[in-house]
């Protein structure tokens, strides 16, 4: 009940992952056995089959869309977009924005599948959705911000996923 899906289809580059067909694989089957679908903003747009969403009312309508194809509840990840980040829940008709901080690091390689690990895992612990949600963001921001110390790569690294227990 508490499968978090996301699709890792097309990551901020812009490049798909996916051989042709797998979008529509993916909306038709997949979406109604999870809790939560977390796409980034290029995926929603590829699996919405609308243009790249800029703003969060876009986002919201992408969230809906999927929802109406079956999602029980979509966070689109918008920490692709200008400014500070912001994700976009849409839930039995009703959306709820997230808002971020920008954390200043080229370590962000693997942040929206963290994100949504994360989220699986406040959902394990037995919090609701949208604590879930919240909770995943604040670790999420702590593990941008650590991410310098890992010193992994010297292209974009990963966050740093155990900062909280490496202190």
């Amino acid at each position: 009940r508490n499968v978090v899906l996301d699709p890792v289809l097309v990551p901020t580059q812009g490049v798909s992952l996916a051989s042709a067909g797998l979008e529509a694989a993916l909306v038709s089957s997949l979406p109604p056995l999870a809790r939560l679908v977390t796409p980034n903003l290029h995926e929603a747009s590829a699996l919405t089959q609308t243009p790249l969403a800029t703003s969060a009312e876009e986002m919201a309508a992408q969230g809906r869309l999927l929802c109406a194809a079956g999602a029980h509840a979509v966070l689109v990840k918008g920490g692709d977009l200008e400014g500070e980040p912001v994700d976009v829940l849409f839930e039995r008709g009703e959306r709820r924005i997230f808002r971020g901080r920008r954390v200043p690091t080229r370590n962000t390689h693997g942040t929206g599948c963290a994100l949504s690990s994360a989220i699986a895992c406040e959902l394990a612990k037995g919090a609701s959705l949208i604590d879930a949600i919240a909770a995943a963001k604040v670790w999420l921001e702590g593990a941008l911000e650590a991410a310098d110390q890992l010193r992994l790569s010297e292209g974009r690294g990963p966050p740093h996923h155990f900062y909280a227990l490496w202190r």
